[in-house]
């Protein structure tokens, strides 16, 4: 027999059991970044039991599958649930892992019969993780009759929603409502809460909108939370509903005390809020309330019946109490009268007076609030300055009219009024007393301390009769007549005070300690003098040194120093008292010392370099003082020196020694006699010097080399060697190769220390060897000692900023030795730039009209890194720089973060053929560099420089003669581009051009007489230069004729006066940064002439005579000015130098009055270059 439920025996057919059935999962959703325990709820999830026939075993079969099936990337994928757990027929528990791909799953079981059951979109997998509900509302208050929208929403810890289903129970709650209506679509599975307030249904998509309409006002709480267990957080919300929305205030006046009210005195009047029906509203509302006219204004805030507060001010008849903003309200009118007197009331006719002058008030009584009131009693005045005399009141009405005499002057004087001897008072607006405009006195008052050439401030002060002080601009500063017992003091009227006295500066030049200064008001006989005051010494301005005498170097010396200040006064009072000293030759061993109190000081110090020199004295850098020159004698002999005048020698050249005797200091003596010249080193043959006056110049000739080698001197006694150096001979072919870099680079760059020097080493590892091995090395500054080894690096000495020229040499085995030069650029350090200026540009040419870029790439500093954000001098020659910065003292370029710029050189005519040079370089002179561009094209015209004859001339003409500004074309001088014409008849018989191509000769056909009248030459336009361009015969414009005259022609032209020169110095620096004084970049010239001329005719030649410019203009009048860019006639600025300048008038007929010439300077602060 077979159990058909449970069992299922081997020999018989078994019962199929039922599919299982879902009904439902709890929960509906997991985070994917989670596990997450499921419960399944549906139906016949039942084990299968299995009883063999033969031996009864049982076996139970309770292995349940669960999985999720979905899509992912258009594929179906599986995720089966761990630990699937049997709990009862309709439940089944099991384990989602963490790590699923979002999305909506069908949940899928199958039982031990390998049936499947399934529910579709049963569970869903999401990336966010719902952490809370959230309650919202786009008001927070409604109106009775509207339903409150109410937004839920699930969110994540970020506050991003949720799109998960979430069953949950939202719950609202009102003290005021009996019934509340919920309406929504957005929840599914609706359904009341088993308390039935609220309500419960499922929030899918993570947000739901819910709407509660209830049937009273007040606050309306809402609350959410997840339905059933959960770790979502629910949340709160409350909205108001208010009552209706046309409310008014009802304001009732009280009945004690009844009106009239008192102005100052309270009252309270009752206060309500209601509805457009007459209902009470109990909600508070802060009002403002005013009166009509009785300016009372007051908040209050009102909840059912308040009371009201009212303190009027004015007094009115018509009066009411109104809500200033919000519901509309007004009390019942009424009326408000004046208080007790409470103060006056004082009014003046005016706002200003003068010392001295009448004053009239009319005074009223009022109370607290400025009501006028009644009041009867004795008046009085006071002024708030004193000073009021003369005081009478009277009361024709209920007013009162007083008048008094005011004498003290004042900007904010008041004017009280005192009632019944202080019993009520009031004061008048603010007024202005004048003083009276005529002196009665002066006050003159002055520091209690002046200092001797100094300006020092003297204040005086005018007074009128009354003692007030007059406003001195009303006389002048020219009223006031300074003095003081010395009769020194002189005075300049500066200005005024805020108080109105007049402001001097005065300078005494005499220290003392009692100097006292008289004024006078001119005109008026009034005169003060000033308190004594003490005058002290200025500034220290001078020391004069005394005790000079000859000395044998090394000797002591003492000389007195005193200081004195620019007037001469000792300089006892010292703000300062030290003192730097040198001599000229630096040799002075006292490097400073301190004036005493007396202002003098003994100096005693030695100086050790024989010669003539000076005491120097400097006071913070300038130097104040210096003595007569001291003569220092050398001391006795003590040896001899020999300096080579080379750095090293060659064999068989002859190389200048010089040979002095010298005392302990190195001072050359005046020793004479034969000295012997050996060489320590070789077997040259030695060689006789004779000093006379103790120097010898000899020639020594080696006869082998050596490394190194030393000269020794003796004769008379004495003994004295040279600086070591290298003796190399030339081996032709033999020879090394010398090859000197610096770190690398082919010049050296290096940073000056605080003394101005700095050491570059010359690495002449790289010279290449002849026939025989390198043996050494050696380098020295041009015109210095040398630096001699065995090793190829070596150390050499600079002293200053700028670019050094150094000789280096390399000797083999043999002696046999090549030698070179390098450049050595040293600078300061903090980033500036130092070394080449690295000038590049793309073109070598560059026409009259056009424009050209130029590179700085990579500039670098002492260190070699980029001069990062540093700037450049620059100056062409011709044209102008763009690109560039003004900086007052020459156009710089700023440099990049990597020491790169870029500038434009731009033409725009009025220049020819040339060269432009472009220079670059910094003040210290540590960088510089140049580059040049040929100038293509000419566009400068032709003019006539001079004609002779001209002007005023008798006799024979037979030929004129016209020399122009550049050479000219010699197609266009023709005779039939020439013309003269006079008297008589004339032809030119011929043109002939010069060989210098500027001069042509014109053959007149027959000569004329030129004392018979006015004689004319006339120069066509169509004469041209070599490069086409016509001729400007008016200096100005081209393709204009030129007219000029001889003969009986003109008179005497007024002499021209140069008045004065811009810059004054007349030195000035075209460099295309207009600046002040030396840094113009023209000068200008101011002229000065009885009649106005028909030309001014300025030339301008260098030292050697050379006409490098001139110019016709057309003066403005008697009194002009012209002025020089620096350029010369081809466009091009000067080189620097001195220049003479000839400034004449012509009367347009070739007659020319005296003139001015002057002599200035064109400098370019250009360092020298390399």
């Amino acid at each position: 027999m077979c159990w058909s439920l449970l069992t299922i025996f081997l020999a018989c057919r078994p019962t199929a059991l039922p599919d299982p059935v879902i009904h439902e999962v709890d929960p509906v959703f997991a985070f994917n970044g989670d596990g997450e325990t499921v419960d399944i709820l549906g139906a016949n999830f039942y084990p299968q039991v299995e009883i063999s026939a033969f031996t009864g075993a049982v076996d139970v079969d309770r292995s349940f599958s669960a999985w999720l099936e979905g899509e992912l990337g258009g594929d179906r994928v599986r995720y089966p649930f761990a630990g699937v757990s049997i709990i009862d027929d309709g439940l089944l528990r099991a384990n989602l892992e963490p790590g699923l791909p979002p999305g909506l799953y069908d949940l899928v079981v199958e039982g031990p019969t390998g049936h499947p059951g399934a529910l579709d979109d049963a569970f869903t997998v999401t990336d966010v993780e719902a952490t809370q509900l959230i309650l919202s509302s786009d008001r927070i208050v409604y109106t009775l009759g509207e339903e409150a929208r109410i937004s839920i929403q699930l969110v994540d810890l970020g506050g991003e929603e949720v799109e998960v289903p979430l069953e949950v129970a939202l719950v609202a709650t009102s003290a005021t409502s009996d019934q509340l209506v919920y309406t929504t679509e957005a929840l599914g599975e609706l359904r009341p809460t088993p308390d039935s307030d609220g309500i419960i249904g499922t929030l899918r998509g993570g947000r739901a909108e819910i709407g509660i309409l209830p049937d009273g006002i007040g606050q309306l709480r809402v609350r959410v939370d997840p339905w059933g267990d959960s770790e979502i957080l629910g949340d709160d919300l409350a909205v108001t509903f208010a009552p209706g929305d046309d409310w008014s205030v009802e304001i009732t006046l009280p009945s004690d005390p009844p009106p009239p009210f008192v102005a100052g005195q309270p009252f309270t009047a009752i206060t309500s809020l209601v509805d457009q029906y007459g209902n009470p509203v109990e909600t508070r509302q802060n009002l403002t309330f005013v009166t009509k006219c009785s300016g009372w204004v007051g908040q209050q805030e009102i909840l059912g019946p308040t009371e009201l507060i009212v303190t009027p001010s004015f007094a009115c008849n018509n009066d009411q109490i109104l809500v200033f903003a919000g519901p509309q309200g007004a009390s019942e009118p009424y009326t408000v009268d004046a208080g007790p007197a409470d103060h006056f009331q004082v009014e003046l006719p005016r706002t200003s007076y003068r010392a001295g002058e009448l004053l009239e008030a009319r005074i009223y009584p009022e109370d607290a609030h400025n009501n006028r009131t009644g009041w009867s009693g004795e008046v009085t005045l006071a002024a708030s300055s004193g000073g009021l005399i003369g005081t009478t009141c009277s009361q024709p009405f209920t007013s009162y009219d007083c008048e008094a005499t005011i004498t003290v002057a004042g900007d904010l004087i008041t004017i009280s009024a005192i009632g019944d001897g202080g019993a009520i008072t009031g004061t008048s607006a603010e007024l202005i007393v004048t003083a009276d405009p005529v002196p009665g006195s002066v006050e003159i008052a002055v520091g209690a301390q002046a200092t001797a050439g100094q300006r020092t401030t003297v204040e005086i002060q005018p007074l009128d009769a009354w003692g007030n002080a007059i406003n001195a601009a009303i006389l002048g500063g020219a009223a006031f007549s300074i003095s003081d017992s010395l009769g020194e003091a002189t005075c300049d009227h500066v200005g005024y005070t805020l108080a109105d006295a007049a402001l001097f500066d005065c300078v005494l030049h005499t220290a003392r300690p009692d100097a006292i200064l008289s004024v006078e008001i001119l005109g008026y006989g009034i005169q003060a003098d000033s308190l004594p005051f003490e005058v002290i010494n200025g500034a220290l301005a001078e020391v004069v040194v005394t005790g000079e005498a000859p000395i044998e170097a090394g000797q002591p010396l003492e000389l007195i120093l005193s200081g004195y200040d620019l007037d001469g006064n000792p300089y006892l009072v010292q703000s300062n008292p030290q003192l730097d000293l040198f001599d000229d030759t630096h040799s002075w061993d006292l490097p400073s010392i301190d004036l005493g109190l007396d202002g003098t000081v003994a100096a005693q110090g030695v100086i050790t370099v024989a010669g003539s020199t000076t005491l120097h004295v400097l006071q913070d850098g300038l130097e104040i003082g210096r003595s007569d020159p001291i003569t220092v004698q050398p001391g006795p002999t003590e040896g001899l020196q020999i300096t080579p005048q080379s750095p090293w020698g060659w064999v068989g050249d002859p190389t200048d020694v010089r040979t002095e005797s010298i005392d302990a200091y190195g001072n050359r003596t005046d020793w004479g006699g034969l000295v012997i010249l050996t060489s320590q080193a070789t077997l040259s043959p030695p060689v006789d010097v004779t000093l006379v006056n103790g120097v010898g110049l000899g020639a020594f000739t080696w006869t082998e080399p050596a490394f190194t080698d030393t000269l020794s001197a003796d004769g008379g006694g004495w003994q004295g060697h040279s600086p070591p150096l290298a003796v190399a001979q030339d081996c032709g072919a033999s020879n090394p190769t010398v090859d000197v870099s610096f770190s690398g680079r082919p010049e050296a760059l290096s940073c000056l220390d605080p003394f101005d020097t700095t050491t570059v080493t010359a690495d002449l590892s790289a010279s290449v060897q002849g026939a025989l091995p390198l043996l050494g090395y050696a380098a020295a500054p041009v015109g210095g000692i040398a630096t001699a080894d065995l090793q190829p690096q070596l150390d050499v000495e600079l002293v200053g900023a700028g670019v050094h020229e150094l000789a280096v040499l390399v000797v083999d085995t043999a002696g046999c030795a090549d030698e070179g030069t390098a450049r050595a650029w040293a600078g300061p350090g903090g980033g500036l730039p130092v070394g080449p200026v690295p000038l590049s540009s793309t073109r070598s040419t560059i026409s009259e009209f056009d424009t050209v870029a130029v590179n700085v790439v990579g500039m670098t500093d002492c260190s070699g890194d980029p001069a990062s954000q540093q700037e450049l001098r620059l100056w062409v020659t011709g044209g102008t720089l763009s690109g560039l910065q003004p900086t007052g003292d020459g156009l710089a370029l700023a440099l990049d973060a990597n020491g790169d710029g870029t500038l434009d050189i731009d033409t725009n005519g009025g220049i020819a053929n040339g060269t432009l040079t472009l220079t670059a370089w910094v003040p210290s002179g540590a960088a510089g560099g140049s580059l040049q561009l040929s100038l293509i094209g000419d566009n400068t015209f032709p003019t006539v420089e001079a004609q002779q004859p001209t002007g005023q001339t008798s006799g024979m003409i037979s030929e004129i003669v016209l020399t122009f500004s550049e050479p000219l074309l010699g197609d266009s001088v023709v005779p039939a581009n020439f013309s003269v014409t006079g008297p008589a008849a004339v032809t030119i018989d011929s043109a002939i051009l010069e060989p210098s191509g500027d001069v042509v000769r014109l053959v007149l056909d027959t000569a004329v007489d030129a004392g018979t009248g006015a004689w004319t030459v006339v120069v066509s336009s169509d004469v041209r230069d070599m490069a086409g361009n016509r001729l400007a015969g008016d200096w100005e414009t081209p393709a204009t004729d030129y007219t000029g005259a001889f003969g009986d022609v003109g008179g005497t032209v007024d002499a021209v006066a140069c008045t004065s020169i811009t810059p004054s110095s007349g030195v000035f620096r075209p460099d295309g940064d207009p600046g002040v004084d030396s840094e113009a970049d023209r000068i200008t010239f101011e002229l000065d002439s009885a009649l106005a001329p028909a030309w001014w005719v300025i030339e301008i030649t260098a030292t050697d005579g050379t006409l490098v410019y001139q110019d016709w203009r057309v003066p403005l009048g008697p009194i002009d000015h012209v002025t020089w860019d620096g350029r010369d006639k081809d466009g091009y600025i000067v080189a620097n130098g001195s220049y003479s300048v000839q400034i004449q008038p012509d009367d347009g007929l070739g007659n020319q009055g005296p003139g001015c010439e002057l002599v200035i300077w064109v400098d370019n602060a250009l360092e020298p270059l390399p």
